[in-house]
């Protein structure tokens, strides 16, 4: 569907809603994965990296989409 292509929107959406909810984790993590939608994998990653921060208990698949990204980047040692 065209909603579910719009990761630029989307990205503007999940910014717009994080100024109102600061520290919910859940938008930090569907913002990084829209991010990495639009290539934007450092702003991907330090969105992976506050989601973290905010809810440690959740934290295992976003250390796995940092790894990802840490690869792209070609620091593998830190993944």
């Amino acid at each position: 569907s065209e909603i579910s292509g719009n990761y630029a929107g989307a990205v503007d959406n999940y910014k717009k809603a994080i100024q109102l909810a600061l520290n919910a984790a859940k938008l930090y993590s569907s913002l990084a994965s829209a991010l990495q939608q639009t290539d934007d994998f450092q702003g991907a990653r330090d969105a992976y990296q506050k989601a973290i921060g905010l809810d440690k208990k959740a934290s295992s698949e976003k250390w796995y989409f940092i790894g990802v990204l840490d690869e792209h980047f070609n620091r593998g040692p830190l993944a």
